[in-house]
């Protein structure tokens, strides 16, 4: 009774140190911003980031965007 008493009591401090780890260089794609000047073949999006929620305009260009808009809308950068 005592051992089952004691790993009751632990179970609350060993999953409350468990934590989710966000990758703080992806965010989600909100929107394609059309206000934005870009060069011909890119497109300029909206990024919501995931640790932060700063939203930031990226260009990319066709295929980055499709990729984004085919993966739950999510866009990683190594700039953020």
């Amino acid at each position: 009774m005592k051992k089952l008493l004691i790993i009751l009591l632990c179970l609350p401090i060993i999953f409350s140190s468990c934590k989710k780890e966000e990758n703080c260089n992806c965010g989600e794609y909100i929107e394609q911003n059309n206000e934005t000047d870009t060069p011909s073949g890119m497109y300029a999006i909206k990024v919501r980031n995931d640790c932060t929620n700063n939203i930031e305009t990226f260009i990319v260009d066709i295929e980055i965007l499709n990729y984004a808009e085919q993966n739950d809308r999510r866009y990683c950068s190594g700039i953020w």
